[in-house]
């Protein structure tokens, strides 16, 4: 891809990660890229020479009335299946009482621990309806569990299950916060090069940006590629469900390798 196709295109940017990020660059002609964005997917410690995505399900459900919880949101601790749990309709400070008095719907999302992602993989792109049912059924159970609601309390009217297979990076790049072949005039950037965190990927695009306008001004040198990549990455400590920067949050549960069922997809 050395500045082949100048005439269609001034700068690419990968603004991706994970199995597809690696498989677009694979053939680019841009090795120094293909080679930070190759991945593993996992739950335990992850390495310094790769990105290692967590695994991790979704799940949003609808109740009538209310759970009659006191928070928005909360970060769950050393719960072998749980990471987040949020109440959405209080967090968009909607009703959960009609304007005839009668009952509405609350809607809650929960995320799973990195575990139990791990433990349950399967394709993304096409959950079967018994890990669907099996998803709702153990992570409702999990959150009775964890905010002290009776077994059976959580009756949800509506639902749906997500796997999300290539979530939340759990290592960073220690290279920079965005990274720039000059020669290519390819870069990358993304939360996993800061944190990972909404933050985190708008602070590396900005940095993409400088490095872009820096370049077409005559600037020549690489950005970001000046690290063995084999010993490039740090491990972050933060909830499965991402970093909060300026929060000291540390990790939702211990980080323990456990079998994946062996599921595929594009995600992971």
């Amino acid at each position: 891809m050395r500045r082949a196709l100048e005439p269609d295109f001034d700068y690419l940017v990968v603004a991706h990660n994970g199995k597809c990020a690696e498989r677009l660059m694979r053939d680019a002609g841009v090795p120094s890229l293909h080679r930070l964005l190759k991945c593993k997917f996992g739950c335990g410690p992850p390495p310094r020479g790769l990105m290692q995505l967590s695994s991790l399900w979704v799940l949003v459900f609808a109740v009538e009335g209310s759970l009659n919880l006191d928070f928005e949101g909360a970060f769950i601790k050393d719960h072998p299946d749980l990471s987040w749990v949020a109440d959405n309709t209080r967090k968009l400070r909607n009703s959960v009482t009609a304007p005839d008095g009668g009952a509405m719907h609350e809607t809650w999302t929960v995320i799973s621990s990195r575990e139990y992602g791990t433990r349950n993989k399967v394709p993304q792109e096409a959950v079967p309806a018994a890990m669907d049912a099996q998803v709702l059924a153990e992570l409702t159970a999990a959150f009775e569990q964890a905010t002290g609601l009776p077994p059976g309390a959580i009756r949800p009217v509506a639902h749906r299950t997500q796997m999300w297979g290539a979530a939340v990076p759990m290592n960073t790049y220690s290279g920079g916060e965005c990274v720039l072949d000059a020669e290519a005039a390819a870069g990358i950037a993304g939360d996993w090069l800061i944190d990972p965190s909404i933050q985190g990927a708008a602070l590396s695009g900005i940095a993409m940006a400088e490095a872009i306008v820096k370049h077409k001004d005559g600037h020549s040198a690489d950005v970001g590629l000046d690290l063995n990549p084999d010993q490039s990455m740090e491990t972050v400590v933060s909830p499965a469900c991402g970093a909060f920067p300026g929060v000291p949050l540390g990790d939702s549960t211990a980080r323990v390798p456990l079998p994946a069922r062996g599921g595929r997809g594009r995600g992971g």
